[in-house]
């Protein structure tokens, strides 16, 4: 009987151990997902902290596919919900071999993206990114 107690006490030390590793993992990826909604979010709130913290700085974020370009140079990348259409990152793609990948994607695909972000405001607000993984 004991040797069963003490199994059962090493297993629901793993469970919990399991279940604790994945939670911050699961709240990372929802961050990832909603990060384009974060930047337009903090750019009305404040353009000018919103700069400081977001524009020429290395970003990873998780979207959905919303344009690939003809010629290659860039694709457009939504929020994974979608619900604010106008709301997207112009993700330039700089070498032959993200260009490649771009050829496979499709509208509605859903990558990882990471690189540089930078932010625009002259007559619209809207985010660039140079583009270096697209996963």
């Amino acid at each position: 009987m004991d040797f069963l107690k003490n199994n059962k006490k090493g297993l629901i030390f793993i469970v919990v151990i399991i279940l604790l590793i994945t939670i911050p993992v699961s709240c990372n990826k929802k961050k990832k997902e909603n990060f384009i909604d974060k930047v337009y979010d903090a750019y009305y709130d404040n353009a000018y902290n919103a700069k400081e913290k977001y524009d020429n700085k290395k970003v990873t974020f998780i979207g959905k596919v919303s344009s690939v370009e003809s010629d290659l140079s860039y694709i457009s990348v939504e929020p994974i919900d979608g619900e604010n259409s106008l709301r997207f990152a112009f993700c330039y793609l700089s070498d032959n071999k993200l260009q490649e990948k771009a050829k496979k994607l499709k509208k509605g695909d859903v990558v990882e993206i990471e690189g540089t972000l930078s932010m625009y405001d002259n007559l619209m607000f809207s985010i660039s990114i140079d583009v270096t993984k697209i996963k």
